[in-house]
């Protein structure tokens, strides 16, 4: 049996090399969770990667999501025992495992499991509440939307 040859690529330029690591840097920061170890990424993010959106379009919220995470919250806060809960929001980030992470709008955590936890990274406990206001996630490549939310 014979060996195909393929032909060989010419070594990339350093403009391609820096145009490869410009969009793979671009293509992480698209990455809105990660589920099961796959990145699930910004609804809308193959406008930004074509260059006819910014990154900012699709992060942002709506006022009408800003203004229920906000309501929500005060509402939570409000009626929450805050000696035994908290209240995080702003798209906290819960991370399950590793390469698994989701982001909620607003999220009720109890304060005792949140003790210990290096507060400038991702909650390693799941929330007794989470609520997602407004889903910006591509599910094209989700089998069921119901596992995902779940």
């Amino acid at each position: 049996m014979e060996a195909i040859n393929k032909p060989k690529r010419p070594p990339l330029t350093p403009e391609q090399k820096q145009r490869r690591a410009e969009r793979a840097r671009l293509l992480k920061s698209l990455v809105y969770e990660m589920w099961d170890g796959k990145p699930v990424y910004y609804a809308g993010y193959e406008d930004v990667l074509k260059g006819t959106k910014t990154v900012e379009q699709l992060m942002s919220s709506s006022i009408l999501q800003s203004r229920l995470a906000v309501r929500l919250s005060a509402y939570l806060l409000s009626v929450l025992d805050l000696n035994i809960y908290d209240v995080l929001g702003n798209e906290i980030g819960v991370q399950f495992k590793k390469g698994d992470w989701r982001a909620c709008d607003v999220a009720v955590f109890e304060l005792k499991t949140l003790e210990g936890q290096d507060e400038t990274k991702y909650a390693w406990v799941p929330p007794r509440v989470a609520i997602e206001i407004d889903t910006k996630a591509n599910l094209s490549h989700v089998d069921s939307e119901f596992d995902y939310y779940e």
